[in-house]
């Protein structure tokens, strides 16, 4: 005699609610996951722009000039070039 497994429609719901959960479950934490990373950069950024800002006041009169007038010449580059930095970037990997 042979003996067949039998599967009723209720446990096959309850196979099914427990994948649901777990797959809510799932989507939960790479939400979760995905929140963490978007505030751990907004935090690396929010600190990296206060130490160049730090950085900035640290330094002497004739240097800050120097810097700002390094800055300018460098957004007048940025202004007169062709291609995008996407394009650049792309050509040089």
């Amino acid at each position: 005699m042979t003996f067949v497994w039998s599967y009723s429609p209720a446990q096959a719901q309850m196979d099914d609610d427990l994948n649901f959960i777990e797959r809510f479950k799932q989507k939960r934490a790479a939400r979760k996951a995905k929140r963490q990373a978007k505030a751990n950069y907004k935090e690396w950024e929010r600190n990296y722009k206060q130490q160049q800002r730090d950085h900035y006041n640290r330094q002497n009169e004739n240097t800050k000039q120097m810097m700002r007038r390094g800055q300018k010449q460098a957004e007048r580059q940025a202004n007169r070039r062709t291609h995008s930095w996407w394009w650049r970037l792309r050509n040089r990997l």
